[in-house]
């Protein structure tokens, strides 16, 4: 048990790490959109160990040659967005990224779980229970989504305008790792 909730931890970084920086960003945000964003991204966080297991090895080799690509394009853009808001000083709320906005959410979502993906797959090597580690990683990154979102609310009030150079990068940051990891 005492893996399972490491790794479910482990996996649970990210989407805390975007929540606080979403919180920077989107210091208005109401209540249901922060439990939608933790629903949302403990779902994803929960849903993707259980896909990779489901998918199993036979296509591994296919996603894994592309996935992390992926993904660092995605977070790049929505750096790159971020870095235009904080320099233009943006207050057109037609040109601002909403990080709560359920397009850049779904985005957000999927993007912070492609990891727990590749640890669905080898789920079964590490001698780890599918169905405790679903659970485990679903509650453990709802709790933490909240938890970030509230911290990033109270510095983003301390940061100002440059919560979005932050945020960007932070996701930059984020991007970047999961594209060292898997091509080391």
């Amino acid at each position: 048990m005492v893996l399972t909730l490491a790794i479910a931890i482990g996996l649970a970084i990210d989407a805390f790490t975007v929540s606080i920086v979403s919180g920077c960003t989107e210091r208005r945000c109401s209540v249901v959109q922060a439990l939608r964003m933790a629903f949302l991204f403990g779902l994803f966080q929960a849903g993707m160990p259980a896909i990779g297991w489901l998918a199993g090895k036979g296509v591994e080799t296919y996603i894994e040659a592309f996935d992390h690509w992926v993904a660092f394009g995605l977070l790049a853009l929505i750096s790159v967005r971020l870095f235009q808001q904080a320099a233009t000083a943006q207050t057109d709320p037609s040109r601002t990224l909403h990080p709560f906005a359920w397009r850049t959410l779904l985005v957000l979502a999927i993007v912070t779980s492609i990891d727990a993906l590749a640890v669905g797959m080898s789920v079964a090597l590490i001698g780890v229970s599918l169905w405790q580690l679903v659970i485990a990683t679903g509650v453990i990154t709802f709790v933490l989504s909240l938890a970030g979102i509230g911290i990033g609310k109270r510095f983003g009030m301390v940061l100002g305008r440059a919560a979005y150079t932050f945020g960007g990068v932070v996701l930059l940051g984020i991007g970047v790792k999961i594209l060292v990891e898997h091509l080391a």
